[in-house]
């Protein structure tokens, strides 16, 4: 089984924090009819769900534009996603990019149907290190990359995996609804016009009642649409 590729016929978005490109005009977060996500969600290499309360506990926090979610592990060591806050900027909403940030920092790691572990960032600094030691570790073997981490790039892109961003309203409009009570995220993959490589990114889903609906597929992965500051430097990203 293999992430589907999703053929977006949209070049690569040149806003990268907007519900939809200033320039071209094009949706940001693709809507995927609930008959076709069907076929992206039974062929997806992983599926991770968080809460409603723990995503609008990120949401909420002043100064929030979106999530960005980057590869993790949850407590029993199994592959999942690490959330956290971004501001208009791009910048993500944690006191080793923004000084001036005095609370506590919300780096939000799902446990499924548990409440998120947050931890501080330099954790969530070595788990990423440690994700792209092995990825690094499996190409030179030959291994199967994906199987290390799904997120992982394939292409020849120099990003060892993706990190991915959605706006606060893309996520907001899946979670309006009272009876919903999470979103769960599915690796895809994305084709873009303009470039050769296909790219790692996320579709949302809302639960609602126990039942998936449509999908909000990202067109704003990193690769290739990197930009801003990300939760940690260096040549992951």
């Amino acid at each position: 089984m293999s992430d589907l590729i999703f053929d977006a016929n949209i070049p690569t978005p040149a806003i990268a924090l907007a519900d939809v490109d200033g320039q071209t005009k094009n949706a940001n977060f693709i809507p995927i009819s609930t008959k076709e996500a069907i076929l992206f969600r039974t062929n997806s290499l992983m599926r991770i769900f968080f809460r409603k309360e723990d995503l609008l506990n990120l949401l909420n926090q002043e100064h929030c534009a979106g999530l960005r979610f980057y590869p993790a592990f949850d407590k029993s060591g199994e592959p999942s996603l690490l959330a956290v806050g971004l501001n208009a900027k791009r910048e993500d909403l944690v006191r080793n990019i923004i000084p001036s940030r005095k609370s506590e920092d919300k780096c939000f790691i799902s446990e499924g149907e548990m409440p998120a572990t947050n931890i501080p960032v330099k954790d969530g600094e070595q788990i990423l290190k440690t994700i792209s030691n092995m990825i690094k570790l499996a190409k030179k073997s030959g291994a199967d990359k994906e199987k290390i981490f799904p997120l992982v790039n394939t292409s020849s892109s120099q990003q060892t995996f993706s990190k991915v961003m959605f706006t606060t309203n893309s996520l907001e409009s899946l979670l309006k609804d009272k009876e919903v009570d999470g979103i769960y995220f599915y690796t895809n993959k994305i084709k873009f016009s303009d470039k050769e490589d296909v790219f790692k990114t996320l579709g949302a889903v809302a639960r609602k009642n126990g039942e998936e609906g449509d999908m909000l597929l990202s067109a704003l992965p990193c690769p290739p649409h990197c930009g801003g500051n990300g939760y940690v430097g260096g040549e992951a990203f």
